[in-house]
């Protein structure tokens, strides 16, 4: 096999439909290039016709010497022969060549003494045709000749697996080369590959090292294919096969009715849901909206399509009115204050708490919210929001969020607006995340591999604490020195359910819930001091401790200065970044950047 899949003409390394289709029209004289156009696999396609044919030639010896291949072992040896004679080695030959004798045809073609005296004659014949013969002779040979050439392809392709299947490992049909970058990436099976290119979309091969545009339209090209999206069973969507600038809306199929976390273009909601009798519709309006997601066009219709300023709208229309249907569960013109500042605490929470906390709070899934950066809208990976939001971005939200309340008040599609008012208030943890607006927050995937590195690890006191450190930093948001200074005081049972109060307010806004994952790890720590039970902990004691040797009962515990859990951290996010630097060096990096004053977020 050629080192090179371009040397070759084709990306595939086993004979396919397209490969015995092609071979057909060559036997039958077609044009190389116009075959390779119609049957993709090499570049033919592609500007210059010298380069096409190239290529076109290349896929043919490649499809050639596959079929001796395959007919050997079909126990065709002797027939195969007839793949070497090439069209216009049946034609009459010149006069004015020499006829050799047998013996000298013999020593060129069957120098090993291959084939029978009777097979040697067969092929004496066909090449060397009588010349003194009619014309109606000679043609009856040639199409005696394709008739034998025509049974042989179908004995070998009833003999072979020609059809793909989605479980079937791109290794099995792939170049070598392009199937190890494949693999590197994560694609294993052809299941695994189409779902990347309807994940990413037209550049899916972005995402694989390596992988080029011209590879990637082969490989596309063969999916495309009728046999292999029938043998499939799938096929590409309009954004796998379209660069994203040339989609158009009515190209992408509509979404069904109901709910749920999709681009604004594609949403669709039921009446109860669409604004159409909203709680707080004006009674006569100067813009033709019927429902919600009508009203939010026509206030993004007032900007230059494309603009910042209009992408920037429209992410923050859509993040509230999926919120608003989601989470609050009524139209966005059914939203008061009270929605609109319970939106505010939403953005302030989302991507800082373990799943177990944000689900005691909220309906949808907390990850359900959250996606990968530079995803287009037309992917099934797009979501509303890539991370936590900043204190800056919140009020850039609020910002957007009120001009279009103000623009649906003015026009009277609103009765009121229910924005009037609100604003984002700073609390010590915001004011230190603005006095370091470089810093930014923990984001899910960094949050993820941390917390993934913690559980790999034993059992120990060290664990446990870390892990305490952890699930404080992101269900509290407290800064440094407020972690230092948390005691067991601070913690109340009510019923079931474990609160922490974090200053001196005793008002339940003023405490943050318990998870059961911090719960059981304090009491984890807590057992390794000497005490059986949270009861039974003195309340002076601090929740991050010391870790010391000595092994008696009920020993003072002692707490951690703030520069010392500083160094904790970002001692535990260094080996977290250890571990994944070979995987993700992207996300190694970010990894150790990650400090406690990353996950300050409460207002």
């Amino acid at each position: 096999m050629p080192a090179s899949w371009t040397s070759r003409g084709s990306v595939l390394i086993r004979l396919a439909r397209q490969h015995f289709a092609f071979y057909r029209g060559y036997l039958d004289g077609l044009d190389l290039r116009l075959l390779a156009e119609r049957y993709p696999g090499g570049d033919a396609a592609v500007p210059g016709k010298e380069a096409g044919t190239a290529s076109a030639k290349g896929l043919l010896d490649w499809i050639t010497q596959q079929l001796l291949m395959e007919a050997e072992r079909c126990g065709q040896r002797s027939a195969a022969r007839l793949l070497r004679l090439r069209p216009e080695q049946t034609a009459a030959k010149k006069r004015d060549v020499a006829l050799p004798t047998l013996a000298e045809f013999q020593e060129e073609r069957d120098p090993y003494h291959m084939y029978s005296e009777i097979e040697l004659l067969e092929l004496f014949e066909l090449e060397y045709p009588d010349r003194t013969g009619n014309a109606e002779r000679l043609a009856q040979r040639n199409r005696r000749l394709r008739r034998r050439q025509e049974a042989l392809l179908q004995l070998i392709e009833s003999r072979i697996r020609l059809e793909p299947g989605l479980d079937d490992p791109v290794v099995a049909w792939i170049d070598p080369r392009l199937a190890a970058y494949l693999l590197k990436a994560h694609i294993v099976t052809l299941g695994d590959l189409h779902a990347t290119i309807a994940a990413y979309g037209f550049h899916w091969y972005r995402k694989v090292p390596r992988i080029g545009v011209k590879a990637a339209r082969h490989i596309t090209g063969w999916l495309l294919l009728p046999s292999t999206r029938d043998a499939l069973g799938v096929t590409l969507s309009t954004r796998g096969i379209t660069p994203p600038r040339q989609i158009q809306i009515e190209q992408v199929n509509p979404a069904a009715k109901g709910l749920d976390i999709l681009p604004l273009e594609r949403l669709s909601l039921p009446d109860r849901l669409s604004g159409v009798t909203g709680g707080n519709r004006g009674s006569s309006a100067s813009i033709t909206a019927t429902n919600d997601i009508e009203a939010i066009q026509a206030w993004l219709s007032q900007m230059q399509a494309g603009s910042h300023t209009a992408r920037a709208c429209r992410k923050e229309a859509e993040r509230f009115l999926l919120w608003s249907v989601l989470e609050a569960q009524k139209p966005l013109s059914s939203a008061d204050a009270i929605e609109v500042r319970a939106y505010l605490h939403f953005l302030s929470q989302l991507g800082r708490q373990s799943p177990e906390a944000w689900t005691l709070h909220h309906r949808t899934p907390q990850k359900n919210w959250l996606g990968p950066r530079g995803v287009d809208r037309w992917s099934v990976r797009w979501r509303p929001f890539e991370g936590p939001l900043s204190t800056a971005s919140q009020r850039a939200a609020l910002s957007l969020l009120k001009g279009l309340m103000r623009f649906l008040h003015a026009t009277g599609y609103l009765q009121s607006d229910p924005s009037a008012g609100a604003k984002i208030m700073a609390g010590p943890a915001l004011e230190s995340d603005d006095k370091d607006g470089h810093r930014k927050a923990v984001l899910q995937d960094e949050w993820t591999a941390a917390w993934s590195y913690l559980e790999t690890q034993p059992r120990s006191a060290q664990s446990l604490r870390i892990k305490v450190i952890l699930l404080l930093m992101v269900e509290t948001g407290c800064r440094l020195q407020q972690l230092a200074r948390m005691q067991r005081g601070g913690l109340s049972c009510n019923g079931s359910q474990w609160r922490l109060r974090l200053g001196a307010d005793e008002s339940p806004s003023g405490t943050v819930v318990v998870s059961r994952d911090l719960h059981d790890a304090l009491v984890g720590i807590f057992g390794y001091h000497g005490f059986n039970e949270l009861d039974s902990v003195p309340p002076s004691t601090p929740l991050i401790t010391a870790i010391t040797t000595d092994l008696r009962r009920n020993p003072i515990v002692h707490a951690l200065s703030g520069s010392r859990i500083y160094r904790i951290v970002k001692d535990f996010f260094n080996k977290v970044a250890a571990e994944v630097d070979n995987t993700d060096p992207s996300l190694a990096a970010r990894l150790r950047q990650v400090s406690v004053d990353s996950f300050i977020h409460r207002e």
